[in-house]
């Protein structure tokens, strides 16, 4: 890829939004991917949803791309793994929420509803989580636009 330093900089931001934290309650600690998944992947990772194990994935697929990249190589394919994964797994989450919703009788909310709730949740989201979408999104627009050799 010809973006190495990009590639660099979007891979080693989602790699390392696992350490980083993701929610803040109000209450009690910031949590971040690794307090959460790290003891249950280490006791019994078959136990997990998949949808967890392609979450957990995701970082090391990211961390492996950002070390390929600094060596100078980077792949467009492994790019595009790094993002889809995050990429799937959000349609995933949205298209499941909406179909369990209507199965359960649940009237949706209107659009402006959904929008104010997803204004909400900006309140909650810490520094991570941020790092790791602006990193999948930096990573998309680099896989599309970047004309290097695979």
């Amino acid at each position: 890829m010809l973006f190495h330093p990009l590639v660099t900089l979007a891979a080693l931001a989602m790699a390392a939004s696992w350490f980083m934290p993701w929610v803040d309650f109000v209450i009690g600690p910031s949590l971040a991917p690794h307090d959460v998944l790290f003891e249950a992947l280490k006791a019994d990772p078959t136990s997990m949803p998949l949808e967890v194990l392609l979450f957990a994935a995701s970082f090391a697929v990211a961390a492996v791309l950002a070390l390929f990249s600094l060596m100078g190589a980077a792949s467009r394919t492994l790019a595009w793994i790094a993002v889809l994964i995050p990429v799937g797994l959000g349609l995933r989450l949205a298209l499941e929420f909406r179909s369990d919703a209507l199965s359960l009788g649940l009237p949706l909310p209107p659009a402006e509803t959904v929008a104010d709730g997803i204004a909400n949740l900006w309140d909650f989201l810490q520094f991570g989580a941020y790092f790791y979408v602006g990193g999948a999104l930096t990573l998309l627009v680099l896989a599309v636009i970047d004309p290097g050799k695979d």
